[in-house]
């Protein structure tokens, strides 16, 4: 009997660590970057006199930059709902920092985030995380009324997609961009290629324009209209 309640109490002491462990090391809530200010470098499509388009797609180049305790450091293409309004939904990656119960930790992750009447929210739909010097293709698709379908690649694999619910929906414009909330992250390596837009169909076309923006200290390397390179920061 004294054998049964040792084994047992070995047991529960047993589990009670591993759920301890479990607790520490499980990311339980994500930390909001400590500046409101954003950087940006990359490309404006501005179809305004151009055919209409219903989605965004891209080749990003997975970087790993030094991004400060709280900050964040992201590469994304988007599509604009809505200018008036700021209302858009994007995915992409995103180096940002995490609570783990005592301490926090930098991490990267693929992610979708929108912004419409109904808020701003975010998720991250994979379970892998993006490797360091590895190049995903990320794409958006209007694919029905108030929803927009997402799919994230690595070469013909299909890591992750899935349906994102938007109130209004509609193509205004499409972006591609490089996105860091400290002038002091350094994105040299950062490259986007393959840029293309869907058309009313089945057909994704290069992008045939686009206009390009950037913030100081980042610079923009102009290689046509569906590829280009981002450095500078630090």
């Amino acid at each position: 009997m004294k054998d049964i309640k040792l084994k047992g109490s070995v047991l529960s002491y047993t589990l009670l660590i591993l759920a301890l462990l479990f607790f520490i090391f499980s990311p339980i809530s994500y930390v909001k970057a400590t500046s409101s200010t954003r950087y940006h470098a990359g490309y404006f499509y501005y179809e305004d006199s151009g055919p209409s388009v219903e989605g965004v797609q891209g080749n990003i180049f997975t970087i790993y930059p030094h991004v400060p305790w709280s900050e964040i450091c992201a590469e994304w293409v988007t599509i604009v709902i809505s200018y008036n309004y700021n209302y858009w939904v994007q995915t992409g990656y995103i180096h940002h920092w995490i609570w783990a119960i005592f301490f926090p930790i930098l991490t990267v992750d693929f992610y979708i985030e929108e912004n419409d009447n109904n808020g701003r929210s975010m998720k991250y739909p994979a379970i892998v995380k993006p490797l360091m010097d590895h190049t995903y293709k990320y794409k958006l698709l209007l694919s029905g009324p108030g929803e927009f379908t997402y799919y994230i690649y690595e070469g013909t694999n299909l890591i992750c997609s899935g349906i994102i619910n938007t109130n209004p929906y509609s193509t205004q414009d499409l972006q591609a961009f490089v996105e860091t909330s400290v002038s002091s992250i350094k994105v040299d390596g950062s490259h986007f290629t393959y840029l293309r837009y869907r058309l009313t169909g089945s057909q994704w076309p290069l992008w045939d324009r686009h206009e390009p923006s950037w913030d100081y200290p980042y610079y923009l390397d102009q290689r046509g209209h569906y590829e280009f390179a981002v450095y500078g920061g630090g």
